[in-house]
């Protein structure tokens, strides 16, 4: 299921959540911020260039390091998406639970060029 894809989404920021349900965190200088049903991770500031954003498993994307963020995200639906702010979506699957677990690898700690999220 490993997807990559490159770029500038706007506000440079990528959303993951499941598809209905959302509570959006309140913003923050953090690199990542969360509540039960949303992650929010920053990227490269999009007038800046493009970040490298890999999605899927994560023994299938883990890239040998601790993650940035490792939390469970409720997926009532059964299905994550990863989304812009503009409501595009760059990734989507099902998943197998009402809970899945969502690690978050970067690389940097403020405007990384490279994000990797896995699940499970």
């Amino acid at each position: 299921m490993r997807q990559t894809d490159q770029i500038a989404p706007p506000n440079s920021i990528l959303v993951v959540s499941g598809p209905k349900g959302v509570e959006i965190p309140d913003p923050s200088d953090a690199l990542i911020w969360s509540t039960p049903s949303c992650v929010i991770v920053g990227c490269l500031t999009f007038c800046d260039g493009e970040t490298e954003v890999t999605f899927g498993d994560a023994d299938e994307v883990d890239p040998g390091a601790l993650p940035a963020f490792d939390a469970t995200l409720k997926t009532p639906d059964r299905e994550v998406i990863v989304w812009t702010v503009e409501d595009e979506t760059i990734f989507r699957t099902d998943v197998p639970d009402v809970e899945t677990r969502v690690r978050v690898w970067a690389n940097a700690p403020k405007e990384p060029d490279v994000v990797i999220i896995g699940l499970g």
